[in-house]
Parts: structure tokens; sequence; C-alpha cells
């Protein structure tokens, strides 16, 4: 088992002032009950601890809930299919914790609870966010057949980069931009790029899943300097916690992140 976890991020080419780190300690708990697995409680306990953490830091918490209600209509076979995601803009970020204990705690007969205790550090953002830094993400549908291909338009209100993440079935996390044998390029504020005829000539991307309905998310995160993520293997391969980590640990006043959720149904 995993009891460190570091985001180590290059931040190189930001110039960053005025901001605070504070290490805490802090308690996150969940149930093991009906539906929610051991392993799926340990995540939410870790979750918790993580949120007040930054709550004993002094981080005001803003959570926006987004829920995307997706129908598909194919050989007179609806389906209907719901997503919710809870995604926190926090004032600061938790650079780095430890896992200090974990127990499962026996409430009564039917209540099973885990708990996790973790160390934290945590940085505080003295900057807001640019209201006048924006981007639009358009073209994305909700829910593709196996075999179509994914493209959407770009624009943004700056100039900017950007980086492209994709989540599977919230769980497996890739980047989609920048490849490493690609370089990446600068985007013009207010021109409208397609995704992925102007990033990438030489590939288009096919949806494929073989599952009987896979859950996408599209993240784009465009920053006003170049930030490079370099978490990731050679084939683009990272994990969820990690790509989060990198976006907050970049000050509100030099992102803005936009999400896209979509389905893929295999062909039949």
């Amino acid at each position: 088992m995993k009891r460190l976890y570091s985001i180590i991020v290059l931040l190189s080419f930001l110039k960053i002032t005025g901001q605070e780190t504070k290490n805490v300690s802090s308690i996150g708990s969940a149930y093991i009950s009906g539906k929610v697995s051991p392993d799926e409680a340990r995540k939410d306990a870790l979750n918790d601890a993580k949120l007040n953490a930054l709550r004993a830091a002094g981080i005001n918490e803003q959570v926006s809930t987004y829920n995307l209600l997706f129908s598909a209509q194919k050989n007179n076979d609806f389906k209907q299919f719901f997503n919710s995601n809870t995604q926190s803009e926090l004032q600061g970020a938790i650079k780095t914790y430890s896992i200090t204990s974990e127990k499962t705690i026996q409430k009564n007969e039917n209540e099973l609870v885990i708990e996790i205790k973790i160390n934290a550090e945590v940085v505080k953002y003295k900057t807001q966010k640019d209201p006048s830094f924006d981007a639009r993400i358009e073209g994305i549908i909700g829910v593709y057949t196996s075999g179509q291909k994914l493209n959407f338009e770009i624009n943004c209100t700056k100039n900017c980069f950007v980086t492209i993440f994709n989540i599977v079935d919230e769980k497996e996390c890739f980047v989609l931009w920048p490849q490493k044998s690609k370089p990446i390029f600068e985007l013009g504020a207010n021109k409208k790029y397609n995704f992925p005829i102007d990033f990438d000539k030489e590939n288009d991307y096919e949806l494929e899943t073989d599952k009987k309905n896979e859950s996408n998310q599209i993240i784009c995160v465009f920053t006003k300097t170049k930030i490079d993520f370099i978490q990731a293997d050679k084939e683009g391969n990272t994990d969820v916690e990690t790509m989060f980590s990198w976006i907050y640990n970049i000050p509100p006043d030099q992102r803005k992140v936009d999400y896209q959720s979509f389905f893929i149904l295999p062909k039949k």
C-alpha cells in the first residue's frame, strides 16, 4: 500500500508570490454499507481527510456540483445515463500528504466505518480568479458510439497554453495534449482552434469501448504561461489524483479549467 504521496510541480515559468504553506493534521471517515465497497469507502475517507485538512488550514471552499443527464436512442433501445460529479474550486491545494493511521471501526452490527488520519502540507493562494481569462469548448456531444471520432473547438480570451486530459470511468487518466513527440505552442487570443486537427495533423481520435457504457471526461487546463505536466509516462498515462494536484497547485489567476463529459456506447 502506498503510504506517501508527493507532487512535484514545475512552476519555473510562473512568478508566484505571496503564497503561504501550512502543515496540518486531519481525520476523514466514510461508511462501508450497501453499494459502498471497502475500497470505495477508503477513497471517500481519504478525500474527507483532505478536505478537512484544507479547512483546518483556513481554505475557503466553494463547491460547485454539476449533473449531466444524457439520453441516447439507438435500435429502439432507450438508454439514460446520469453522471454526477462534485468539483471543488478551492483557495488552496494540498502539496504533499502522508497517511499516519488507518482503521476500520465497527459502529454497530450493520455499520462499519473507515477512518484515516493524515499529515498534510497545504498551500494557500493569495490571488483570485481572473474574470477576463476565459475559454470555451464547443462540439462535444453527450453520447458517442464506438467508431465515431472526437473533435471539438477551442476559443480563448487571452494568449495561453493548454494541457488536455481524458479521464475514463473516473479511474484511468491520460494526457491527450501535449504529446511528448510534438512541440507545444501558444494559443492566440480570440482565435478558434480545432482539436485534433490544429494540434495533431497526423492522428485523429477514434472512440472505442467494449463496455456497456463508458464515461469519459475531457479536462482542458489553460494557463497564461507554459507549465509542463511531467507526471505522465511515455504513453501519456497518469492518475486522477496527480492531475488534480497539478491543477490546484497553479494559482487561480493563472489558470482556467473547462470540464466536458460524455459517454461511449459499443457498436451493435
